[in-house]
């Protein structure tokens, strides 16, 4: 999982977009994000000092999709818990500004998804980490969606967890493998195959396949289009929870961002 984190952080050097690698859960990497945002914005605090202007705390405005970690990270950066998280979507209501150096504060806000899904994989992999409210998922579809995405990507964990080699075209028989070995049983010794879509679900969200990636570089599926104008002390802080990956972007110096699918 490290060396595609490693990929997407060139991927997106590349194309002129600052990325660090972080883990806010045991907060490994959180120090660079501090730092990145100081390097992004020395060109203009400079040109303010040189003016006789005493340059302002950097403020940061923390973005991603649904139970991404926004509140997460704030608490690690601050070193105590400010901002209220929990294993769901919706946790954060409403933008909240939290000051925890003299040299950096950050905006906490809800997450935001896009209105569409094109590419119905996207929802999938979403809802897979949480994203999406389960309420709103078929949870069986989204556990056969997780047991393909395994066996493509992850066949010796999908094995070693459930003693499968291949998913085919029998999802019962799949399923009756797994609600035996689980014992997901419903009155009458039947398999409860709603349980076990739950459970496999879980699995995959409990780290219990271990860390999983959910988008590849040499897919590259997406593009990320961005337009610059004047400068700001304010950037934007995104966070891609399903590649262990956050983007620095100043805030105002963007005129469009836009999320468009693409070919190589």
């Amino acid at each position: 999982m490290k060396k595609e984190t490693d990929r997407w952080i060139k991927h997106f050097e590349a194309e002129g977009i600052r990325a660090v690698a972080i883990n806010s859960f045991e907060g490994k990497g959180l120090q660079t994000v501090t730092k990145a945002a100081k390097e992004i914005l020395a060109p203009k605090i400079e040109r303010m000092k040189k003016r006789g202007i005493r340059p302002g705390a950097i403020r940061a405005m923390i973005v991603g999709i649904p139970n991404v970690g926004k509140s997460t990270l704030i608490n690690r950066l601050a070193k105590k818990n400010i901002a209220k998280t929990g294993n769901k979507p919706g946790v954060t209501k409403a933008q909240q500004w939290i000051k925890f150096e003299k040299e950096l504060e950050l905006l906490d806000t809800p997450g935001i998804l896009w209105p569409k899904f094109e590419d119905q994989a996207v929802g999938y992999k979403l809802a897979l980490t949480g994203a999406i409210k389960d309420t709103v998922v078929n949870m069986e579809n989204l556990a056969v969606y997780g047991l393909r995405f395994l066996e493509t990507h992850y066949p010796d964990r999908l094995e070693k967890r459930y003693g499968i080699k291949t998913v085919g075209e029998d999802i019962q028989a799949v399923f009756n493998t797994i609600g035996e070995s689980r014992k997901a049983y419903i009155q009458g010794g039947e398999i409860d195959y709603d349980k076990v879509a739950e459970l496999i679900v879980l699995d995959i969200r409990s780290e219990l396949l271990g860390k999983l990636t959910f988008d590849f570089t040499d897919e590259n599926k997406r593009k990320w289009s961005i337009t610059l104008r004047n400068n700001s002390v304010t950037i934007g802080l995104f966070l891609l929870r399903a590649i262990n990956v956050a983007l620095l972007l100043p805030i105002k110096k963007i005129r469009r961002y836009t999320y468009k699918r693409g070919k190589t």
